[in-house]
């Protein structure tokens, strides 16, 4: 949390010359730093980075990723037995705090999904349909949106047209990211979760930049008004034709 940036934050950690077991739990602490730096602060994306630098030297923390966010998910299925509280939030008494918390959360793993640190196939353990808190559902939401604004940003192609920009976007991201790791019914399934997910929970415009004027705004807007519609005419394709959701 002292780190200049990601890199230093990096190397830091590597000269601490941890064991195999305690280079697991990195995913762990980083979200736990991340959290607690939330409660103060809005999301900090250098968490996510740091753990992409370090996926990158150290693979195996690709699978700690994947049981965090399952982890992260139960605790938000809605169950009547007290284990079900996150103890991350079942604490916090100013509700601000404990939304952004939350929304945070949801950013991390978004950002995680959307540069191919977890694959889609982590979505075949989370109840989209039914079996969310209303908490779930807000970090799914914010998840969902995190995860279409980093696919977006690594698909958009500027270039000047008559003196002005012009973008576009490849599809070979969203592509990747929707057939990864996933195979037959399996696939379906989660492809028709998140589907109705979106059409139903996802209200993308709570979280543009409430200035309709700022450059964020205009940037944020473009690109979910393209991963929406484009993710949805994928899943189509590979979903029975007819078959609603």
């Amino acid at each position: 949390m002292s780190a200049q940036d990601y890199t230093d934050a990096f190397e830091k950690i590597e000269k601490l010359g941890l064991k195999n077991k305690q280079i697991l739990e990195i995913p762990r602490v980083l979200l736990n730093c991340l959290l607690a730096d939330s409660k103060e602060n809005g999301y900090n994306q250098f968490y996510a980075l740091v753990g992409m630098k370090l996926c990158e030297q150290h693979h195996n923390l690709l699978k700690s990723f994947q049981f965090l966010f399952w982890d992260t998910v139960q605790k938000y299925e809605d169950k009547d037995d007290s284990d079900s509280e996150d103890e991350q939030t079942d604490d916090i008494n100013d509700e601000d705090v404990r939304l952004r918390v939350i929304a945070n959360q949801g950013r991390f793993f978004g950002t995680l999904l959307g540069q191919g640190i977890l694959k889609f196939d982590v979505f075949k353990h989370v109840p989209l349909i039914s079996g969310l808190t209303s908490d779930g559902s807000l970090f799914v939401e914010v998840l969902i949106y995190q995860l279409f604004q980093t696919i977006s940003k690594r698909s958009e192609v500027v270039s000047k047209k008559e003196g002005r920009k012009d973008y576009k976007y490849k599809d070979e991201n969203m592509v990747s990211l929707i057939n990864s790791n996933m195979i037959g019914e399996t696939k379906n399934t989660i492809l028709k979760g998140l589907a109705w997910f979106i059409k139903n929970k996802l209200m993308y415009e709570n979280y543009l930049d409430s200035d309709r004027t700022s450059k964020a705004f205009k940037r944020d807007k473009r690109r979910i008004e393209w991963a929406v519609p484009k993710f949805e005419s994928l899943v189509k394709d590979i979903i029975n034709e007819g078959d609603e959701y």
